[in-house]
This record gives structure tokens, sequence and C-alpha cells, in this order.
């Protein structure tokens, strides 16, 4: 019998100091690999939180050539972030201020930072991608990162602030004269109503007046929806808050609207996050602005086309805030109309009263969220929600 050979120890302890440094080895390339998606996930989050801004948000390097440009920037100077990204600042300024400013970003660039950064605001001159001069409110921030210096302006269009705010002016007095003038039409406007419809139906009405009473009676009533348009665009309703599933909402709407969007052949594609926590809303005006949505993507695709419903959880500013897109396939918005889109009696369509997304700015803005509408690359409307969680 031959006599089993004994491994010496030190090759064990070897064995085992190697099987050791391949199990941290593969430890530290998993926790890279970790540490790299979720650099990743918080570059997308910070992008996402960037794009929402309304002001423009510019980076720069030490040569002054932009490494960021939101989609903010975008709206305001008209160019695209492939045309800008490696392009140096000069093409956002009027010709006869590039030099002057290329030579104060130098200066301000020499100063020594006291710490981690420093920051300055101004006044100065724009230009858009189509010439037009502007002036903006800016402001800059200058960084240390690794012994290399960052510049981040964030850029505000001062004639665009000045009309936002006149239009929210304008926004509120509506809102306070609306009421009355709607309670005031609607009393007398329900007695032609009903007079008309016991005219209609009267058999001693002679027939060849009956289809045109039916007419008036229709006018009537088309009226009388305009005007209970004006009551809701007055937000009269208080909001009642409690607690549910924004996707269980988002589905019950479609609902209601998906017989009319097989009709037209639209395809519906619903890619709503799961995990998604609930908010504290009105759930009745909630699902008013979502249909108010839907029913204007169906109108936009009078061929057919595609719609999509997308949620998402994301945060800002420290809030946390679930997100609905509602996206159709249909022509766009002329870009010039964008702006104007939630501007009370505004239309784009032949017979429209110009008030759906107006009431729906109100209650949305009314939950403490954001409503904006943006078009899409491939063609097409995008719309945007965002709101709160809300605490109880």
């Amino acid at each position: 019998m031959s006599e089993k050979t004994k491994i010496p120890d030190h090759l064990i302890r070897e064995l085992e100091d190697a099987r050791r440094r391949i199990a941290e080895l593969e430890a530290g390339v998993t926790e890279r690999k970790r540490a790299g998606e979720a650099v990743q996930e918080s570059q997308a989050r910070l992008e996402g939180m960037l794009d929402i801004a309304d002001d423009a948000i510019i980076s720069m390097d030490a040569d002054q050539r932009i490494t960021l440009f939101n989609k903010g920037a975008e709206r305001i100077f008209g160019y695209t972030v492939e045309e800008t990204l490696g392009q140096p600042l000069d093409i956002l300024l009027p010709e006869r201020f590039v030099k002057s400013h290329r030579e104060h970003v130098q200066d301000f660039a020499a100063l020594p930072v006291p710490s981690p950064a420093m920051s300055e605001r101004g006044i100065l001159f724009g230009r858009r991608k189509d010439g037009e001069e502007f002036p903006v409110e800016i402001s800059i921030l200058k960084l240390e990162i690794g012994g290399e210096t960052v510049f981040t302006a964030i850029l505000r269009d001062i004639k665009r602030a000045e009309e936002q705010l006149i239009r929210s002016e304008k926004l509120a007095a509506v809102g306070r004269m609306t009421a009355g003038v709607a309670h005031e039409i609607l009393n007398p406007l329900n007695i032609i109503t009903l007079g008309l419809h016991m005219m209609a139906d009267d058999p001693d009405t002679p027939p060849e007046f009956v289809d045109q009473v039916r007419v008036l009676e229709g006018q009537a009533i088309r009226i009388a929806k305009i005007s209970q348009g004006l009551l809701s665009f007055a937000r009269q309703r208080p909001v009642e808050r409690r607690r549910f599933d924004f996707n269980e909402t988002v589905r019950r709407t479609l609902d209601l609207v998906s017989h009319e969007l097989r009709l037209r052949a639209v395809e519906v594609e619903l890619r709503l996050a799961e995990g998604l926590p609930p908010i504290l809303a009105d759930e009745d005006q909630i699902q008013q602005v979502i249909l108010n949505l839907l029913t204007n993507a169906h109108d936009a695709m009078s061929e057919g086309g595609r719609l999509v419903l997308r949620t998402e959880a994301i945060r800002d500013d420290g809030r946390q805030l679930v997100e609905l897109r509602v996206e159709d396939t249909g022509e766009g918005t002329d870009p010039d109309d964008l702006d104007k889109l939630f501007d009370p009696f505004f239309t784009t369509k032949g017979e429209g009263t110009g008030l759906g997304l107006s009431i729906c700015q109100g209650i949305i803005e009314a939950h403490g969220g954001a409503i904006r509408a943006e078009n899409l690359p491939e063609g097409g409307t995008s719309f945007i929600i965002r709101l709160g969680i809300g605490e109880e």
C-alpha cells in the first residue's frame, strides 16, 4: 500500500492566500461595477433635474468651452446640445462683447478660491442661434475639481421672465373675474336651454322649426360647457387630498378613452415604473388632468399613431416626486406656441375653448407641482407632469 503524499504546510498557506487575493479582486471588481452603476444613475438623475429648469444651465472648462448645455439653454438660445458641446462660449454672445467677456472670465478664473467654490452675478447680452440679441441675468459659479477649474453659469432671459410675470398676473386677474361672470351666464342660460328643449319636444312646434330649435339648443349647451370650464378654471373647488396609487389612476383613466383610441388606430404603450410611491393629492382632480391630456393626444393623432404613458419616481432639490409623461406621435406643436398652450382661451383646435390646459395647469400648481410641454425629436408632443408625493 502506498503512503499518501502530505501537502506541505507552506503550500497550503500560499493556496489559501491566493484564494483570498482572488476573492478580494472579485469583490473589488464587483464594488467598482456597482459604484460605476451608481455614478451613472446619479448622473442621469442630475441631468433630468437640470433639464426641467426654465433657466439655461451651462458648464465650461478652463478654456471656456461648453461641457454641459441643458434643455433650458436649448429653449433660450435655440441651439441643440449637439451643436454646442465643445464649442467656445463665444457662440452665445454678440460679437462685440466676446473679447471683454472672455477677459472678464479669465480675470475671474485667476482669483484665488477661498473655499471649494465662489460665484458672482451680473447682467450681459446673449445671442440666439437666429442672431437675436437679448439681455440675460447671469450667475457664474467657479469650482476647483481635481486641480482643474470648472465654470457653471445660470442664465435667465430677462425679457422672457418679465413676460411670464405679466402672464401670471393676467391669469390671476382672469381667475378672479371668471367665477362671477360664469355664474351670471349660467343662471339665465339654463332657463333658455330648458325652454328650447321643451319647444323642440312640443308637438305644436312646426316640424320645419324643430331642427333649427335643436341647433339653438346645442349651441346653448356648448355655452354652458364653456361657462362650466370658466368655473373650473377659477378653481372654485378646494383640493381634497388623500393618498392613492398614481399608476392605478393612470390605468383607470386610460380605460375611459381606450375604445376611442382603438377606433382611431392609436397604439398605446404603458411604461409605468414599479414601486412608485403613493401620492397625497385630490385623485378626482388629478384624473381630470390626465384625461384632458389623453384627449388632447387622441385629437392630435387623427390618422392613428402611438401613445406612450411613462411614470417615474425622481428626486428634485431634496423632494421626492412622481413624474408622468404623455407622449403622442402627432404633428407636434409650433415652437412659438409651446409657451402659450397653458394660456386661457388659447387653442390650436377649430372648436376648442382654450381652457382645458389652463385648468390642468391650475390643478397641478394648486398641488405644488409643475406641468410643461415639449416637442419630441422624432415628432409629436410630450406633456410632463411632476407632483410631490406629499406628507400626512
